[in-house]
């Protein structure tokens, strides 16, 4: 069999499962790997910068706000699930997985409705 990293055949008794668990990779290219010496250069400099000179990733309403849309409740009419999404969501239910996901709209009272007539 061959070794997915350097193309090298070797017996399958030699051959290593890497971390992620989708390369089979021999001795070498695993001790490689797995020690980091195939890290590129830049990400060791990235990594050896202070923490307040890295870059963080923005949090999910950091990017929301930047890309101008808002957050809208939604509830699912099949098992009434209720969660918030971008506006104008058209997915399906993260909670059960059907396509019955509607705008929620708050259950108002009679007597609020009555006041307001």
């Amino acid at each position: 069999m061959k070794c997915e990293r350097c193309g090298q055949d070797f017996p399958a008794s030699e051959l290593r499962v890497d971390r992620k668990g989708n390369r089979l990779l021999c001795e070498a290219c695993y001790n490689l790997v797995k020690t980091g010496m195939l890290v590129p250069e830049k990400t060791k400099a990235e990594a050896k910068k202070p923490l307040a000179e890295k870059k963080l990733a923005l949090s999910t309403k950091e990017r929301l706000e930047k890309l101008g849309q808002r957050k809208q409740r939604y509830e699912c009419t099949n098992c009434g699930y209720k969660f918030t999404s971008v506006k104008n969501y058209r997915g399906k239910c993260p909670y059960c997985g059907e396509d019955t996901v509607i705008p929620y709209v708050e259950d108002v009272p009679v007597k609020e409705i009555d006041e307001m007539v």
